[in-house]
């Protein structure tokens, strides 16, 4: 009987961590190593930075049109979807590396399209198709830190757990 109920809570322990976003749904995007923190905006205003900010804020919620994980995705800022200013994504367009990441208004776009790893519910948040050269980067783990556009290194400032909100 034991292993029977140790069977089942290992089963459920990884369909918890594996689960995905569905196609339109909303996420949070959290830093893995401070769970209290996740991408955001301070604003919804095209050319907004994006940063960290206290998961608890509407900011920090998006909207991933194709789902999560493994799948290119825009990551649409959710506050943005129902008011009357234009929906805006996150957007690498025009950045330097190492830049600062911000809110564009959402397009057909290579530079808004983000590959959310996380088959095993944390990794990192890829540039294009997944098997980019760049990740979503948390400059520094503190909240307000600036969310960059920069080489993928397997740091755990890249590190994400999509959260369904």
């Amino acid at each position: 009987m034991q292993l029977l109920l140790s069977t089942v809570l290992s089963a459920f322990a990884l369909t918890a961590v594996s689960a995905s976003i569905a196609p339109n749904s909303v996420a949070k995007l959290q830093l893995t190593t401070n769970t209290d923190l996740c991408v955001g905006s301070t604003g919804t205003a095209v050319g907004s930075p994006l940063s960290l900010e206290s998961c608890n804020s509407a900011l920090t919620t998006f909207n991933l049109p194709r789902g999560a994980p493994g799948t290119a995705t825009q990551l649409a800022l959710n506050a943005t979807l129902s008011g009357a200013g234009p929906k805006a994504c996150a957007s690498a367009h025009g950045l330097d590396v190492d830049g600062t990441l911000i809110l564009d208004v959402c397009q057909d776009d290579a530079a808004q399209r983000w590959t959310v790893q996380g088959e095993t519910g944390k990794g990192p948040i890829v540039a294009g198709t997944g098997s980019g050269v760049y990740c979503l980067t948390a400059s520094s783990t503190t909240e307000g830190s600036a969310i960059t556009y920069s080489a993928c290194s397997g740091s755990e400032k890249q590190e994400w757990s999509p959260v369904a909100a």
